[in-house]
């Protein structure tokens, strides 16, 4: 086993930065929903893909190329002209610390550009249609387009795979684990998708869905079209918290089930 400096880029990248990709994935497939707890996945895997930057600038076996190092600011600026991956989840992760950009050149707004959302997905076989509930949080760039979460991520640690194999820091891109597939066969799925919201008593809850529908020809998730028929029962468990400003102990929440059904056809709201 390799003698590696435990404060080295490498080290930074795999036991920090992709462990917090990880862990956003980890997150967005748990089941449950509420507490800003997708914003904040996404909040710190952002911010390690950000703060990799100044690991790379002071670590002397990998930096000797990079301008203004041991310092970081011109090799992230230099990162963000060459990279949209990079400037983008530069962009994400500077909302989380600073609540809204006025950069130049910045594609994202605030932090009011993020939108937590619980999907629910048709699939269909040959014995019919299906559903399952995955979970994403949505990012509105300044041009309009939405972006997912994970997307975001994936992206940048791509770019930074190539940049530090480039930067001898890496041998070859590392593994990483993406979590949960786009296609859940029918066997994986329950009869009644369900999902459990995570609510706080006296404080802000939302839990806005979106309908997506798997795309088997491309292997991808897309919006449903005008046509698409959407019709299932959703089991929704609302786990209500004691307020932290109550004198009732935290572990003595309520559990309400609720079920909802959602229909539609494809027809924009």
């Amino acid at each position: 086993m390799a003698d590696l400096d435990v404060h080295s880029a490498r080290a930074y990248f795999l036991q920090h930065v992709i462990p917090e990709y990880e862990s956003l994935q980890e997150t967005l497939n748990d089941g449950f929903f509420g507490m800003r707890r997708e914003i904040r996945a996404l909040g710190r895997a952002a911010e390690a893909c950000l703060h990799l930057a100044d690991h790379v600038a002071r670590d002397s076996t990998c930096n000797s190329t990079i301008e203004g190092a041991p310092k970081a600011k011109l090799y992230i600026e230099a990162l963000t002209q060459r990279s949209s991956a990079f400037a983008l989840v530069r962009d994400v992760a500077n909302c989380f610390k600073h609540g809204a950009i006025t950069r130049a050149g910045a594609r994202v707004a605030s932090l009011d550009s993020f939108h937590e959302r619980w999907v629910l997905v048709r699939y269909e076989d040959d014995s019919g249609f299906y559903y399952d509930i995955r979970k994403t949080v949505m990012v509105q760039t300044l041009s309009g387009a939405m972006a997912s979460a994970e997307k975001i991520v994936r992206l940048a640690l791509n770019a930074w795979c190539e940049e530090l194999v480039t930067l001898g820091a890496i041998p070859s891109p590392a593994q990483i684990d993406d979590g949960k597939p786009l296609y859940i066969a029918r066997s994986k799925c329950p009869p009644t998708p369900g999902i459990t919201f995570l609510c706080e008593e006296g404080e802000h809850f939302s839990a806005k869905p979106m309908e997506a529908i798997y795309d088997s020809e491309h292997a991808v998730l897309r919006a449903p079209s005008r046509g698409d028929r959407i019709k299932t029962n959703v089991r929704a468990y609302f786990q209500v918290h004691p307020s932290r400003f109550s004198s009732t102990p935290r572990h003595l929440h309520r559990t309400h089930l609720s079920i909802l059904s959602v229909e539609g056809d494809g027809t924009p709201q």
